[in-house]
């Protein structure tokens, strides 16, 4: 069973908190609209039941990529951090002060005029595309009298396809906001800024190969059709507000379940789920003039083909489920090229009519 989902927001563009209502569908196509009314905003998702979807949130607040974000705690003074390659690790190299994330990681979507870059390049993508971010807080601990510094840092990225249906991912770009460092002179630099504006762009890199690692691995476990390497190809993707609920409500007598409401965890800058509608397995078919002319075919060559062949087989509209059943049937009755091996395979009959008429020719 698929579902309808309506997503009201309570600023406009898709910003802010959200509540949604989920709809129980029977065989939906994929549809989505959005619009602005007043101070607010709606999305309107019509979701097939084939869909897989990943919480960002879940995964970014995941160890698997903490690991790249975080240092450890300090021990008398001293942070012993295995991963010298992580964000804070190197900060706090810069700044010669233990700075950490203090917040979690925000796993949302922005629309591109809202993206803090925006107007370094407002022609780089639409107003109203949608890009994910990987954003949170960081403080970094100052000497006796220098004031502490606080902040965020921010990095942007979008999925894709490629020509065969493969998801990508693309880091657009990184962005902060600090302050601090005012007071008594300490050992450290002055501004946090400048230690930012290096280390950022380098971190990039570290982004993008867990980024590359998702897309490889997303769908590898669903139903579907997979490249020559094995990897899973999606006929689209699409985000949902928070974790993509699909849940619904109580279920009345007649089996059919109520709408499910309620409201995000999260603001949608924070969590949004990734969704993916897997490439389907397509049957092998034969339109249906084409089995008969074969057939025929291998009737005149002296095959030996009941004509008992199911009535019903050419009233179906489908060539697929038409040509299994042909497959079926004479694997059953006959012997047919597909299941005869080359020195099996019965030879037509000679006669000296056929003989006359080869010499014809």
């Amino acid at each position: 069973m698929g579902l309808t989902s309506w997503y009201v927001f309570d600023h406009t563009d898709l910003r802010g908190n959200f509540t949604f209502t989920n709809v129980p569908t029977f065989g939906p196509t994929f549809y989505e609209d959005e619009t602005n009314l007043g101070s607010t905003s709606t999305l309107f998702v019509s979701r097939e039941d084939r869909e897989i979807s990943i919480d960002l949130y879940d995964l970014f607040n995941s160890g698997n990529f903490l690991s790249l974000i975080d240092i450890k705690p300090l021990i008398n003074g001293v942070s012993s951090d295995n991963n010298e390659d992580a964000l804070m690790v190197l900060i706090s190299n810069g700044m010669k002060h233990y700075g950490y994330r203090n917040s979690d990681i925000r796993s949302g979507w922005m629309q591109w005029r809202y993206i803090p870059y925006h107007d370094k390049q407002p022609g780089r993508h639409q107003e109203s595309d949608l890009l994910n971010q990987i954003a949170f807080d960081i403080h970094v601990d100052r000497g006796v009298g220098t004031v502490d510094n606080d902040g965020w840092v921010g990095f942007y990225y979008f999925f894709f396809f490629d020509g065969a249906g493969r998801l990508g991912a693309f880091v657009d770009g990184w962005a902060f906001h600090c302050g601090g460092g005012g007071g008594l002179y300490d050992d450290g630099p002055g501004d946090l800024g400048e230690i930012l504006n290096m280390v950022l762009p380098q971190f990039l890199a570290p982004i993008q190969s867990f980024l590359d690692s998702l897309c490889a691995t997303a769908g590898l476990r669903a139903p579907g059709q997979r490249d020559s390497g094995g990897r899973a190809l999606f006929d689209r993707f699409y985000l949902l507000p928070g974790n993509g609920s699909t849940s619904f409500g109580a279920i009345d007598p007649t089996g059919t379940p109520a709408p499910g409401i309620g409201n995000g965890v999260r603001p949608v800058e924070n969590e949004v789920s990734l969704a993916l509608l897997p490439k389907q397995k397509k049957p092998f078919s034969i339109p249906l003039d084409v089995v008969t002319q074969s057939l025929k075919m291998l009737k005149r060559k002296g095959w030996h083909i009941s004509d008992s062949i199911n009535p019903n087989v050419p009233k179906r509209t489908s060539a697929g489920d038409s040509f299994f059943e042909i497959r079926a049937y004479l694997k059953n009755k006959a012997k047919t090229v597909s299941n005869a091996e080359p020195s099996e395979r019965p030879r037509p009959k000679t006669t000296k009519a056929t003989k006359k008429a080869k010499k014809s020719r």
